[in-house]
């Protein structure tokens, strides 16, 4: 049960089932306001056009890796690992470096 909206570009007024058993994709969407995304996503979560994590809820389950490859900034990534490892998570690679180094200075401190 693959749920593929790629030319959606704004979540408002969207409501999922609770459940999709494999890949939820939203690859124009640009913001997570008003996205209310399911409780249990089997698969892939495909967010290829979000520029921010800020508001961004997620879900409890993600069997899949989350893919993020559009941000542009690293506000709300801390929310982000805090529910799945680094490596679920793709990322451009500058982000990444610039969220590790933000770790890496509190580590050091």
């Amino acid at each position: 049960d693959k749920l593929d909206l790629s030319g959606l570009e704004n979540a408002k007024d969207l409501n999922f089932p609770e459940t999709i058993g494999e890949d939820l994709s939203l690859f124009s969407l640009k913001s997570a306001e008003g996205l209310n995304l399911p409780k249990e996503i089997g698969g892939y979560l495909y967010l290829t056009s979000l520029e921010s994590v800020e508001g961004l809820i997620l879900p409890e389950t993600i069997g899949g890796r989350l893919y993020l490859t559009g941000l542009k900034s690293i506000k709300g990534l801390d929310q982000v690992f805090a529910k799945l490892d680094i490596n679920k998570v793709m990322l451009p690679e500058y982000i990444k470096e610039e969220w590790l180094a933000t770790k890496e200075v509190k580590k050091t401190r």
